[in-house]
């Protein structure tokens, strides 16, 4: 029932898509049609960079008082958008983030459980070159597949959210060890509208944080 509904959801999205690519190519230029477009990218697809192309086309075309007062409350939406992050997804949208979410925090760990297998190897008593090497080689790969991961996700969301960044800042402190990035990224969760503060994710917490489940 659920890939039923998600089926005509997609139809009746792609069709109304299509409505209104025939609207702008028959009005060329008019506010309300891009307005339209632009609430469509805003609500269904969630495109906010193209939403904010369209509002600015439909700024530059001439528009009444009404559209103005459009323009302006789009605007206002797209902002709230940007400063709540994932709270302002829909059902769809916030089962597709936890799901990518997932997928980050499995090759974190897998990352992490990498690291402590090979230096485990490493402090063997009776330790073999090539023991060494095929632990080295598996942390590498790990590290690589979490990072095409992380890549990918953040790139879906292109805006920043807090929860997302702050395990990418971990993963650069723990796994790259690149304190440098991982401050940047915990500065720009918190500034997303991340619970925690950079005190809890760096300095005097470090140690308290190092305990705590990845995922919290």
């Amino acid at each position: 029932a659920a890939a039923d509904m998600h089926s005509k959801w997609q139809c009746c999205s792609a069709f109304l898509l299509l409505l209104l690519q025939a609207g702008v190519a028959r009005f060329h230029g008019n506010p309300s049609i891009l307005l339209l477009q632009a609430a469509y990218m805003i609500h269904v697809i969630k495109d906010t960079r193209a939403a904010r192309t369209q509002l600015q086309l439909a700024s530059s075309n001439l528009p009444g008082v009404i559209e103005r007062y459009n323009i302006f409350k789009a605007l206002e939406e797209l902002k709230s958008i940007r400063e709540t992050g994932d709270r302002g997804l829909d059902l769809m949208a916030y089962v597709e983030f936890q799901r990518n979410f997932r997928a980050c925090v499995k090759a974190h760990k897998a990352a992490l459980l990498a690291q402590r297998a090979f230096w485990r190897s490493v402090m063997r008593d009776n330790l073999k070159l090539s023991d060494m090497l095929v632990a080295f080689r598996a942390m590498e790969a790990t590290e690589q597949t979490a990072i095409l991961v992380y890549k990918r996700v953040l790139d879906r969301y292109p805006q920043g959210n807090g929860k997302l960044l702050k395990i990418w800042g971990r993963f650069q402190e723990w796994v790259l060890h690149d304190p440098v990035r991982a401050s940047r990224s915990y500065a720009e969760a918190v500034k997303r509208g991340l619970g925690d503060t950079m005190l809890n994710l760096l300095g005097g917490k470090e140690v308290y944080m190092r305990r705590m489940p990845l995922w919290r």
